[in-house]
């Protein structure tokens, strides 16, 4: 795979995204780690996104890329389900759950076991619930977003997409650079 500078940095801002969640999961901070996830999933979807709203770029995103992983036994819209209760109320029951269309999704973490959640969802006939691990979910997300990025860049008319998308987003500026300009610029009228 050829990377573009823009391309690796894309790269290097997915992954400090992706290192960042891996952090909070060690730390046993799962809510920040899942809105950390969360929050690159909606990215990735915007790269891409069509005359769409955030909700139909993300399902669509991760039933492109994410799904199917056998560590993640629910659907695109369940998981978008799950980003708006993290993101909008720190709870697991959005609009899609409550409303029946998706099922609550529950997040095993650090030695947790999500074949232990899913049984205890078995034996308390409870078919709207959905386990997943968090480490598990970082790891799917990262791999996705690796074939992502091949796919991208064997593909001319999405990586020019992808590209138009990403020369709008924040860039670094090292204060050396800064500080540089500022001294070759000093005395000079704004």
């Amino acid at each position: 795979m050829v990377m573009t500078d823009d391309l690796k940095e894309l790269e290097s801002h997915v992954d400090q995204f992706l290192a960042a969640a891996r952090e909070q999961h060690a730390a046993h901070r799962t809510l920040p780690a899942l809105a950390l996830v969360y929050t690159i999933i909606d990215v990735l979807g915007s790269l891409e996104r069509k005359e769409e709203g955030t909700r139909k770029a993300f399902v669509r995103w991760v039933e492109t890329n994410l799904l199917p992983d056998h560590r993640l036994p629910c659907t695109g819209l369940e998981l978008y389900a799950a980003r708006c209760g993290v993101l909008h109320s720190l709870a697991p029951d959005a609009d899609l759950v409550t409303r029946g269309e998706a099922r609550r999704l529950a997040y095993a973490w650090g030695k947790g076991s999500a074949d232990d959640l899913r049984e205890i969802a078995k034996r308390l006939k409870r078919a709207d619930v959905v386990a997943i691990h968090v480490g598990d979910f970082i790891d799917a997300v990262e791999n996705a977003f690796r074939s992502y990025l091949q796919k991208v860049s064997a593909d001319g008319e999405r990586l020019k997409l992808t590209l138009s998308r990403t020369s709008k987003w924040f860039a670094n500026l090292p204060m050396e650079v800064a500080a540089d300009f500022l001294q070759r610029t000093a005395g000079r009228a704004t």
